[in-house]
């Protein structure tokens, strides 16, 4: 017996439902991130400038990685940006 209209609504839905899930938990991840690497560029620069921190909240988790790792060596903020 093949699937029913009602079946493959519910594949649908479950897996938009899994898609969904799966985007905020990643968009968590780097807001968390995020947070980090702003608190660490205020204890070791001071002051983070509003467009920083948006710069911060709007990049991806592989972008934060990058600069959570250029801080490492950074002699000032814009080094870690470049």
């Amino acid at each position: 017996m093949g699937k029913t209209i009602a079946d493959q609504f519910r594949e649908e839905g479950f897996q938009k439902g899994l898609e969904l899930a799966e985007r905020r938990h990643e968009e968590g991840k780097s807001d968390g991130s995020a947070d980090v690497l702003l608190r660490q560029l205020q204890r070791r620069f001071g002051t983070v400038s509003p467009a920083t921190e948006q710069r911060l909240r709007s990049a991806c988790s592989a972008q934060l990685l990058d600069w959570a790792e250029r801080i490492l060596s950074a002699e000032r903020i814009d080094d870690i940006f470049a």
